[in-house]
């Protein structure tokens, strides 16, 4: 457990990177394609690496550190892929962001039934990943939405990841 109380700032920060990564792109859902990419490279690259962080600070201590690291991996390499071909289409980026988001989903779902910790960890890290996968598939099935909507979407995703990472980083401290 006292591996845990070391990786809880990461996992804040991560919290409230998307936070404010949701609330920008809310303010400002019409940013330019450019601008949206460097967001979401820069959240992404983040989130990537904090995962990464917690799987190694806890690889002793939790079962389902693999798949935080595999899932830190994919959300770095998704990060950087935006940021070597800024040049992408908006579609092409919106299934990038599906992808991530899927993959990412599905290996908090899956370690979160691994994670050292009480029963409510455990429901917020199901949520997390269900809210992930709901939100990729989604992106992936109504692509032609608009890009307002799209933003809004992405921004409210954003929020909704940012302040379950935050409620659990709170709860890995209190351990």
């Amino acid at each position: 457990m006292a591996q845990t109380q070391n990786v809880w700032p990461a996992l804040f920060a991560r919290g409230i990177f998307a936070i404010i990564f949701g609330i920008l792109v809310a303010v400002y859902p019409g940013l330019s394609l450019a601008l949206l990419i460097t967001f979401f490279g820069a959240f992404a690259v983040v989130a990537g690496v904090t995962s990464i962080a917690f799987s190694i600070a806890n690889r002793m201590t939790d079962s389902g550190w693999k798949m935080h690291c595999f899932e830190g991996v994919i959300g770095v390499l998704a990060g950087l892929a935006v940021f070597i071909w800024p040049g992408l289409t908006g579609l092409l980026l919106l299934y990038i962001i599906a992808v991530w988001a899927i993959i990412s989903g599905l290996a908090q779902f899956l370690a979160s039934f691994k994670l050292p910790g009480g029963a409510t960890q455990t429901i917020i890290m199901i949520i997390g990943g269900l809210v992930s996968i709901v939100f990729g598939a989604y992106v992936i099935y109504e692509p032609f939405v608009g890009a307002v909507a799209i933003a809004w979407l992405i921004s409210a995703y954003a929020i909704i990841i940012g302040v379950l990472s935050l409620i659990v980083s709170m709860q890995m401290r209190k351990t």
